[in-house]
């Protein structure tokens, strides 16, 4: 399935145009875009389909972000805890990815946590 067709607009959020998008075992994976976040166009726009480009995070429920891709070559996270201007395609094989990755409740357990400093996920609530 299209990952736009899973985002639903958050109008009450500051922080998130999107609500976030429950992979299983705790983890979320947040996909934004709007004038404040790291996309294309950097635009509020209505329809997640008019964006070119998104930003990407995942964060695990009492640990804050984490990385369930666990691949470099696919998502570089040793920079920050989100990922800015990832393509439409790319975002979509990170969403089937984490997925996967988050359904295995052995590898959701042991994801570290990768924020840089508090632990606090709830600006994706």
């Amino acid at each position: 399935m299209d990952f736009r067709n899973m985002l639903k607009r958050n109008d009450s959020s500051v922080f998130s145009n999107f609500f976030p998008i429950s992979l299983g075992n705790g983890i979320s994976m947040s996909i934004q875009a709007g004038r404040t976040h790291y996309c294309s166009p950097r635009e509020q726009l209505a329809d997640p389909f008019q964006y070119d480009a998104f930003e990407v995070a995942f964060v695990k429920e009492g640990v804050g972000f984490v990385d369930p891709i666990q691949n470099q070559d696919l998502a570089d996270f040793s920079y920050d805890q989100v990922l800015g201007y990832v393509d439409v395609e790319r975002v979509q094989e990170l969403y089937e990815v984490a997925l996967k990755n988050s359904s295995d409740e052995d590898f959701a357990d042991c994801l570290k946590e990768k924020r840089i400093g508090s632990e606090d996920s709830s600006v994706f609530e």
